[in-house]
Order: C-alpha cells, then structure tokens, then sequence
C-alpha cells in the first residue's frame, strides 16, 4: 500500500506540469518548445531525456552484443558513440551486427 502511495503523492505534485506542458503536445509550436528548452527546467528535463535514452539503448546494444558473441574491442568503440551519440552509435551496432552474424545456410 506505501509503494501505490508514493505514486498518488508524485502524480498530484507533477499536475500542474502535465497541465502546462499539455498544449505543446496537443499543438507543438517552435517558439514555445524553444522558450521551455531554453529554461533551467526544461533543459534539465531534456538532459534527462537524453540520458535516459542513450543508457537505455546503450543497455540493450550491451546485452544484445553478448548474446550474439561480439568482439570486445568492437563493441567498447560501438558503445562509445552511443553513449556520446545514440543515434548513430545505435546505427553503427545494427550494421556490425548484421555484418558478424552468421549467415544462413539453405538446403
């Protein structure tokens, strides 16, 4: 009961966020999305969303790479660029993974 609790508390606090944020997701115009991002809070909250994406994909690039027996060394250059760039670090995954898979052999 403590734990749905907790939840209760943190959706009533972030209310008035939802409901602020609201339209520019309703109706997303650039000089509102630029006027939150370039606040402290919004820049923090985009921070966030950054981070968590590039150690989200970063996890599953990692747990991915052991299942299908990687190279190391590869894989710490690969991660690299997902952590500092996920899109393209995420890219450079798919292609050496498709690239060291075995192929397929047909009867």
């Amino acid at each position: 009961m403590a734990g749905s609790s907790i939840y209760a508390v943190l959706a009533v606090l972030g209310l008035p966020y939802v409901v602020t944020a609201l339209p520019l997701f309703v109706q997303p115009k650039l000089p509102e999305i630029m006027k939150i991002l370039g606040s402290q809070s919004g820049a923090a909250l985009a921070w966030l969303h950054f981070i968590a994406t590039d150690l989200f994909v970063g996890r599953w690039v990692f747990l991915d790479s052991r299942k299908n027996d990687m190279n190391v060394f590869l894989m710490a250059l690969i991660l690299f660029f997902t952590a500092m760039l996920c899109p393209l670090g995420f890219i450079l995954y798919l292609v050496a993974r498709a690239a060291t898979r075995p192929k397929a052999v047909f009867a």
